[in-house]
């Protein structure tokens, strides 16, 4: 994972750091903080909360996978 935001001023911004949801630039998005950096996701409505919940347990979840692959599933 750990792979930068590509928005122009966002380059900086890691998109998803394994096992740390608070620490990655997609969930911040998602939950669209005034902070964000570009737009938020998606672009059009927003995620309810169960499927917010389901996005950040997957990245807390890459952080366990020691040694093992990183596609989420």
């Amino acid at each position: 994972m750990d792979i930068n935001a590509i928005g122009l001023g966002c380059e900086s911004d890691v998109l998803v750091v394994a096992g740390d949801a608070d620490g990655s630039h997609l969930l911040d998005k998602v939950l669209d903080l005034p902070t964000i950096c570009g737009l938020q996701m998606p672009l059009v409505g927003i995620l309810p909360p169960d499927e917010i919940e389901i996005l950040r347990q997957w990245i807390i979840d890459l952080g366990g996978s020691e040694g093992g692959a990183l596609d989420g599933g």
